[in-house]
């Protein structure tokens, strides 16, 4: 449990200490599409395993999806129960692997979809309630860092 952990031990980040993130493996499935291994006609996921392509959660990234905006609350509040047990985050990451919808819990994302969902709804969350936390974009393999930081990281789009 968190509030077991001994944190008078550790340094702060202004020492270079312990500097905590925290990346998801799936939103919760009333959150997600339909995955291939859902019934036909489901409206969402049965279960948090698996996930839809090119985006897991329902309605998209875009700026009215009102999952992907649920989602992003679900990130802040995770962050504010972590500060009341007196543990800092220093970043986060939207998805952990996002290029692999695993047969496991997942979320799978494009670059253009994880970019969607930094703009239009956890970069503002974020810009409101936790400034001070870092967004990680692309927490996978190296190979495709590349595609991903160009588009993530262009200020033409959304």
């Amino acid at each position: 449990k968190a509030d077991n952990i001994s944190r008078t031990a550790w340094p702060s980040e202004d020492d270079h200490g312990l500097r905590m993130m925290a990346s998801p493996w799936s939103p919760p499935p009333w959150m997600k599409a339909p995955t291939p291994d859902d019934d036909e006609g489901a409206e969402h996921a049965a279960e948090m395993t698996n996930s839809a392509t090119p985006s897991c959660l329902r309605e998209g990234t875009g700026k009215s999806s009102k999952y992907a905006q649920s989602w992003a609350l679900f990130f802040s509040k995770f962050i504010t129960a972590y500060k009341k047990l007196g543990i800092n985050l220093f970043a986060i990451t939207p998805q952990n692997e996002p290029e692999f919808p695993a047969p496991w819990d997942a979320c799978a994302y494009t670059p253009k979809v994880e970019h969607e969902f930094i703009a239009h709804h956890l970069g503002p969350v974020f810009n409101k309630t936790h400034p001070e936390v870092k967004i990680l974009m692309f927490d996978h393999n190296k190979d495709h860092v590349s595609t991903w930081g160009k588009t993530i990281l262009n200020q033409s789009s959304p």
